[in-house]
C-alpha cells in the first residue's frame, strides 16, 4: 500500500466504495502496525480523496480514523510494556484491552473473533497455604511455573496474541484457532504435565470467543476474580 521511503510514497489505496468508517479505521489501524505516525495516515487518507475528486474526507470520518488509530497505537504500547520479564506474561488489565480491540477490529471487518481465534485457560493446582518464612521462595517458584507456561503455550501454538497470568494460579492465553486446535491443546496438557513439579497435572480448557465483547471481559472478570 505504501511505500518505505515517505519521499516517494503511494497515496492511501481506497476505492470510492471502500471509503466508509470501518475500511477507513482498518486503514488507519494498519498504519500504527506499520510504525507511520497518525499525521501521516492523515495526510494519505487526504490524498486518496483528492486522487478520487471528492471533497475533503468528514469531521466525523477524521474523528473515528483517529480514535482507531489511538486504540490500536495504545495497545501496541501497551503490549511493549505490560508483559513481566520474568514470567513473560502480561496482566488481566492488559488482556482486557486486547480483547476490546480484537472485538472492535473483528467488527469492523465483518468477522467474529471466533472466526479465526479461540481461548485457551491453564489452570494450576491450588497450592497448599505457604509459612509466611517461605512467602517469597514460594512466589520465585510460582514464577518459575508461570514462565513455563508462558513459554510452552507460545511454543505450542502458532499464534499467542497474548498471554496472561490471573488470579488463583490461571493463565488465559488468545491463540490462533485452525484444525490442530484440540490437538495443541492436548499436546499443551502433555508438556506441561512434564515440565512443571505440580502433585496434579494442570488444567487445560479451550473455549470459543463469546459472542460479544461485554461477554468476553464478563469472563475475563469470573476467571481473575
Amino acid at each position: 500500500m505504501r511505500a518505505t521511503d515517505r519521499t516517494q510514497h503511494t497515496p492511501l489505496a481506497l476505492p470510492s466504495s471502500g471509503l466508509a468508517g470501518p475500511a477507513v479505521r482498518e486503514a488507519a489501524r494498519q498504519y500504527v502496525r506499520d510504525g507511520e505516525p497518525l499525521a501521516t495516515f492523515l495526510g494519505d487518507l487526504e490524498v486518496a480523496y483528492q486522487v478520487l475528486n471528492l471533497p475533503p474526507p468528514s469531521l466525523d470520518l477524521v474523528k473515528q480514523a483517529s480514535i482507531a488509530w489511538a486504540d490500536e497505537f495504545l495497545g501496541k504500547l501497551d503490549g511493549l510494556a505490560c508483559e513481566d520479564p520474568l514470567t513473560g506474561m502480561s496482566s488481566a488489565q492488559h488482556a482486557r484491552v486486547h480483547l476490546q480491540s480484537l472485538y472492535r477490529s473483528c467488527a469492523d471487518r465483518g468477522e467474529h473473533p471466533d472466526d479465526a481465534h479461540a481461548l485457551v485457560i491453564v489452570s494450576l493446582v491450588e497450592a497448599c497455604p505457604t509459612p509466611e518464612a517461605d512467602v517469597l521462595e514460594a512466589a520465585f517458584h510460582q514464577s518459575l511455573r508461570l514462565a513455563t507456561i508462558s513459554d510452552t503455550l507460545r511454543s505450542t501454538f502458532a499464534r499467542c496474541d497474548v498471554v496472561a497470568a490471573l488470579d488463583h494460579g490461571r493463565v488465559l492465553a488468545v491463540v490462533s484457532r485452525d484444525d490442530s486446535l484440540a490437538h495443541r491443546a492436548d499436546e499443551l496438557a502433555w508438556l506441561l504435565r512434564r515440565r512443571l513439579p505440580v502433585s496434579s497435572a494442570p488444567r487445560v480448557l479451550v473455549e470459543p470467543m463469546p459472542v460479544a465483547a461485554d461477554q468476553a471481559l464478563a469472563l475475563l472478570d469470573d476467571l481473575n476474580a
